[in-house]
């Protein structure tokens, strides 16, 4: 396993979104697949390019010195920014046209928090060379969605991470909002790395989706909020997580298909690749590891029946199983995918790339 490998993977799952929605094409050109009568065509362009972006975004910032992939990387980096004009100017077609959407909970809400995780991820990369028309458009959208009220479960974590990124563009945020949300997660923690999806324990992947990353965050971008011992607290519980996630992976990259949101493929193991990316894996999982587990379940995840014949995903876990999407799944849905390629912030340069692993866990369990 080489980090072209992974490139070469990130590239071919990004590429058919950029290059049409850095053209304003997004719309025109994904056929939108979903449950009969979900109606999600309003929602899916952001939410591909939010979750596309919230993958990419290290790499787009991250310090590469081959010329070849450097230019890669410029190619995609202004696609990127590209994408984010034309999903939020409102004479665009591809506008994502929250304007009607109330104050209510909304998918807007959720699609904006990974755009805003993508922004904090980098924002030398996608905030920074933004037009200045570009970033009120920007402004704009987070406007909106803050005054989105979430569920009352993993849903929170999207306000607190609109507001933080609130917080790094004017300086400004609610503070009281992120607190009392952070507090409810906190009384939502069962134990073992295991926080409940709301009051009620659920077991699926969304530890590592949202809840980990998200509270990781809270701490990481507002730590003079914090009280005594939180910081340390949110670490080691995501920490001893990513542990479980390590645990989960056969030696041949499958890995337990339970709860919701199956469709995300790899990047249900959003967390074991943020804390790989920042360096801050528990001393029981070795980031060498931790790369050669997060590519077996990209390999597996990320097939070639995993994609459609013009490029984008096809619903499914590993080939197109329509079945497997519940009804607020659709195309732009399935790009959270992204989040397994977070260690290509991890410069080439770093022996994370080039030093042999040991096996992980169920490798060393089963001697394959």
């Amino acid at each position: 396993m080489r980090r072209s490998d992974f490139l070469s993977n990130l590239i071919k799952l990004a590429d058919p979104v950029l290059a049409a929605a850095a053209c304003g094409e997004l719309f025109a050109t994904m056929s939108v697949e979903e449950k009969p009568g979900a109606n999600r065509v309003k929602y899916t362009g952001l939410e591909a390019i939010g979750r596309l972006l919230n993958g990419l975004a290290p790499w787009l910032s991250a310090d590469i010195y081959d010329n070849a992939e450097v230019l890669l990387r410029q190619k995609y980096l202004q696609m990127a920014c590209s994408a984010i004009d034309w999903q939020t100017n409102p004479n665009s077609p591809d506008f994502a046209d929250y304007t009607n959407c109330g104050n209510g909970a909304s998918q807007f809400l959720v699609d904006a928090a990974f755009l805003a995780q993508a922004i904090l991820r980098a924002p030398s990369a996608l905030w920074s060379p933004l037009p200045d028309a570009t970033k009120e458009n920007v402004i704009r959208l987070f406007q909106a969605v803050r005054k989105m009220t979430p569920y009352n479960n993993n849903w929170v974590l999207f306000s607190t991470e609109v507001e933080l990124l609130w917080k790094f563009i004017t300086g400004k945020a609610d503070r009281d909002k992120i607190l009392n949300y952070f507090n409810l997660v906190e009384s939502w923690y069962f134990g073992d790395g295991w926080y409940g999806d709301g009051p009620k324990f659920a077991t699926d992947y969304y530890n590592s989706l949202v809840i980990h990353p998200m509270m990781l965050d809270i701490c990481d971008y507002a730590p003079e909020w914090m009280a005594d011992g939180a910081v340390e607290r949110v670490l080691e519980r995501a920490k001893r997580f990513a542990e479980v996630l390590e645990n989960l992976v056969a030696p041949d990259g499958t890995y337990i298909a339970v709860g919701r949101s199956l469709a995300y493929r790899c990047g249900v193991f959003h967390l074991l690749a943020m804390l790989t990316q920042q360096n801050r894996l528990s001393q029981n999982v070795p980031r060498e590891t931790a790369r050669d587990v997060l590519y077996s379940v990209v390999e597996k995840t990320l097939t070639p029946s995993s994609y459609r014949e013009d490029g984008f995903l096809n619903i499914g876990i590993n080939a197109h199983q329509p079945e497997i999407g519940e009804s607020y799944i659709s195309t732009g849905s399935l790009y959270l995918a992204s989040a397994a390629f977070l260690p290509l912030g991890i410069s080439p340069c770093d022996p994370f790339w080039t030093v042999d692993a040991p096996p992980w866990t169920q490798k060393r369990i089963w001697g394959t």
